[in-house]
């Protein structure tokens, strides 16, 4: 007498759950590495962002020789989705310095020593003008991240 089963076997149990398994962690994976990637980008993203509304302060103050950090800071931050910071002591945010007697901005981003977001702005950087922490330099992995958005 044949009985038919129904139902499945172990073994096919078991290879559905191992597929399952080794789908799960190639999806982990790849969710890991593109928070990195997607944080990079908002980086250059809101650099892009400051760079236009420091064009846009030059445009509406050129005539002016006032260039008061403050009023700058201030400008920056209201025409921006960012919060500058006042000092370039600024753990984990953004920051301003000015330079050669106000003609050079500069915004910076503290990295916070976080090597996965610092390689992924390392292969962007010379695309999106990023400066080392010297201003000076292309980005050399340090801990800051800069890029020049005026030159009066």
């Amino acid at each position: 007498m044949n009985i038919k089963r129904k139902g499945f076997t172990l073994i096919e149990i078991v290879i559905v759950l191992a597929i399952t398994v080794i789908l799960t962690g190639i999806m982990a994976l790849m969710n890991y590495n593109s928070y990195y990637t997607a944080k990079a980008n908002h980086i250059i993203h809101d650099f892009r962002s400051l760079r236009t509304a420091a064009s846009m302060w030059h445009s509406e103050n050129r005539q002016t020789k006032n260039n008061d950090r403050r009023e700058i800071l201030n400008y920056l931050n209201s025409k921006s989705m960012v919060n500058l910071a006042d000092s370039e002591e600024n753990k984990g945010g953004y920051m301003l310095h000015v330079s050669d007697n106000g003609r050079i901005w500069y915004v910076g981003y503290e990295l916070s020593n976080d090597a996965r977001i610092r390689n992924r702005l390392t292969a962007k950087a010379g695309h999106n003008k990023l400066l080392g922490g010297d201003k000076k330099s292309q980005y050399n992995n340090d801990s800051q991240v800069w890029v020049q958005v005026l030159t009066l």
